[in-house]
């Protein structure tokens, strides 16, 4: 039986223990998904965006998404752990 998670874009999955230093597909940086309402006034988050750390990944987080995404080619990746935990916690609900 084959359990539908989430959607992706580009059909890609890929799955990571710990944030990659660089993205396989095209050599770029990684960055860190920031989820919810940011505050646009901070000088942090502002140097954040500039200097590449983090990237505004929208208000909801999806439980199992997305955790980094590639600042190139917008390939995003999941932590390993976190699928884990949703596939566990979809197969205890059948």
């Amino acid at each position: 039986m084959m359990i539908k998670l989430f959607e992706t874009t580009n059909n890609d999955v890929i799955v990571k223990k710990r944030k990659p230093r660089k993205c396989p597909k095209c050599g770029g940086k990684v960055a860190t998904i920031f989820y919810g309402m940011p505050n646009f006034e901070s000088l942090q988050l502002q140097k954040d965006l500039e200097d590449d750390k983090i990237v505004l990944g929208g208000c909801c987080m999806m439980e199992g998404g997305p955790v980094w995404q590639c600042v190139g080619c917008d390939t995003q990746f999941y932590r390993e752990l976190d699928l884990l935990k949703l596939i566990n916690q979809v197969a205890s609900q059948e």
